[in-house]
């Protein structure tokens, strides 16, 4: 990460003398969550009561008096269940990826008339290099941390021209946010619109020392990359039945979310989306860290120089090694209908057992449940 932002691992220092951006993309909201306190928030009210009425139509309130540490189980969670929009969070996390690919198609024609020119004219002068890290909100909506960097014509750390700054860049992507929208349509679920939220946040980055840092930046992403959908009390493995979701959620909220994932792979017009096998991460398919070609060196590059030193340290000529990457199919599943069958009894045996011993816990007192209760 840190040698697409000051150089080095074979990119060029002159990367630094580059416009750097530090971009954060929030989700839309589907529906009033119980707030996460932040460092330095004094903040005495979770949602302040408004001019509206105080309760939903479910007879919830619609505001919290508290506003709750970042590990306390109800933060992120919806003030109601039955006014939140989970197929439509869902439906945002499985499109993430088709929105950040729309918004920068998009970039460049705003940075275009942001700085005057053809959009033509912009891909002639200057280049767009991003590195992209995926996290989970509280409430278990994806968002981005995006480090964007503007080079040449001529690869990376190439001048750029005079006119391409930071603050040019932070304009063109304040534009191209608020227009961007991806759609999916269902004969079910009717057709939907997502955009990203509105609490969007881009700031330049200093490399004098007076602000945001580098160091700081590149920070920002190494602890983003560690987090993951477990830390939002979901599941790190995937999900092959609906009743597994019970135990694999750890609170109410995430697994009201995992089961809107899996009943969404039921409707034959978003079959393509695979919400189901994607259940346990919330929906999002996309990977955690993506760069562009051009903005740093690549993990391939990486594995290569990883594999010489290992086999420099254990004395291993790999000069001779001849690496096959040709596969072919030769087939799935069990071989045999009699082994099917066999797999699939002993499949809902599994089922039934873990479900009988959940109804015996459920109907032994409290005092009687042990570590269970």
């Amino acid at each position: 990460m840190l040698a697409g932002i000051v150089g080095g691992k074979g990119v060029p220092a002159s990367v630094t003398g580059n416009p750097l951006v530090f971009v954060t993309l929030t989700a839309p909201s589907f529906g009033a969550v119980h707030r996460v306190a932040k460092p330095g928030d004094k903040s005495a009210v979770c949602h302040p009561p408004g001019k509206k009425r105080s309760s939903c139509a479910h007879g919830r309130a619609r505001f919290c008096t508290v506003v709750h540490d970042p590990g306390d189980e109800v933060a992120g969670s919806p003030l109601c269940p039955e006014c939140y929009d989970y197929p439509g969070q869902v439906l945002f996390n499985a499109l993430a990826s088709r929105a950040w690919k729309a918004l920068t198609d998009n970039l460049y024609h705003h940075l275009a008339r942001t700085a005057g020119l053809s959009r033509a004219g912009v891909r002639k002068r200057v280049r767009i290099e991003y590195l992209r890290v995926a996290e989970y909100q509280a409430r278990g909506a994806i968002h981005f941390h995006v480090v964007m960097r503007l080079d040449g014509p001529d690869g990376p750390g190439s001048r750029v021209p005079a006119w391409a700054s930071g603050e040019l860049l932070c304009a063109a992507l304040g534009s191209a946010i608020e227009v961007t929208t991806v759609r999916v349509a269902s004969a079910a679920a009717g057709e939907r619109v997502f955009r990203f939220g509105t609490q969007h946040d881009a700031e330049v980055v200093d490399f004098t020392g007076n602000g945001f840092s580098p160091e700081h930046v590149a920070a920002y992403l190494a602890k983003y990359v560690t987090k993951g959908t477990e830390d939002v009390g979901g599941a790190d493995v995937v999900v092959r039945h609906r009743s597994r979701i019970a135990e694999l959620g750890r609170n109410a909220h995430v697994r009201a979310l995992m089961y809107a994932a899996w009943d969404l792979g039921r409707v034959a017009d978003l079959a393509r989306m695979r919400t189901r096998a994607w259940c346990h991460t919330l929906g999002y398919r996309g990977r955690v860290v993506t760069a562009s070609r051009g903005f740093s060196v690549t993990f391939k590059d990486l594995r290569a120089v990883r594999a010489e030193f290992m086999a420099a340290q254990r004395g291993v000529d790999t000069s001779a090694t001849v690496t096959e990457s040709h596969f072919s199919y030769v087939g799935h599943g069990f071989g045999s209908p009699l082994l099917e069958e066999w797999a699939a009894e002993l499949r809902e045996d599994r089922q039934e057992a873990r479900q009988l011993a959940r109804d015996a816990l459920a109907d032994l007192p409290s005092e009687g449940r042990g570590w269970a209760a």
